[in-house]
């Protein structure tokens, strides 16, 4: 027995999502509000979905790229040379999508607070961990943040671990 699959116009899907991105200030970001609205056809949901999630991967890697340009100062004309970059970049060129829009909104970082590379080497660690491993690891280097007289970097990384919308989703 075949599966058929149905392959159609499925209508536009907006896509809204959020990221940092880094600025010309040194270690600081933005934060990124991006809305993709994306009409792809002739593709069953899955493959639908395969779309989507490049065409996502791609606009971070472009936005962030070219956002190095600007500082935060320079937010509102940012924002528009990073939609501008979007609507004329070829990363939409799929045979599939039929027609798209794209819109970035930014603002400053919390408190203008650093953009670093190394704390993306520390989630990954934490996301390679069971649940035991990582409570033990978080503990101990919480408890070392806090020896160097720095709790606030001891919750900052101990918060989105422990409860809800904690990155892990254990």
């Amino acid at each position: 027995m075949h599966r058929r699959r149905f392959l159609g116009r499925g209508g536009p899907a907006a896509d809204e999502f959020q990221a940092r991105v880094p600025s010309a200030d040194d270690g600081l970001c933005f934060h990124a509000y991006f809305r993709v609205v994306l009409d792809i056809v002739g593709v069953d949901a899955l493959e639908r979905v395969r779309i989507a999630a490049r065409i996502r991967r791609d606009v971070l890697r472009a936005t962030a790229a070219a956002a190095r340009a600007f500082s935060l100062a320079e937010r509102g004309v940012a924002e528009a040379e990073l939609t501008c970059l979007l609507l004329d970049h070829d990363l939409f060129d799929h045979p599939r999508v039929r027609d798209f829009t794209a819109e970035v909104r930014l603002v400053g970082a919390d408190g203008e607070a650093p953009c670093r590379a190394g704390g993306t080497a520390v989630e990954e660690f934490l996301h390679g961990l069971v649940p035991a491993q990582r409570s033990a690891v978080l503990e101990d280097l919480a408890a070392m943040m806090r020896r160097w007289d720095r709790p606030d970097l001891a919750e900052r990384l101990v918060r989105p671990w422990s409860g809800r919308g904690r990155p892990g989703g254990d």
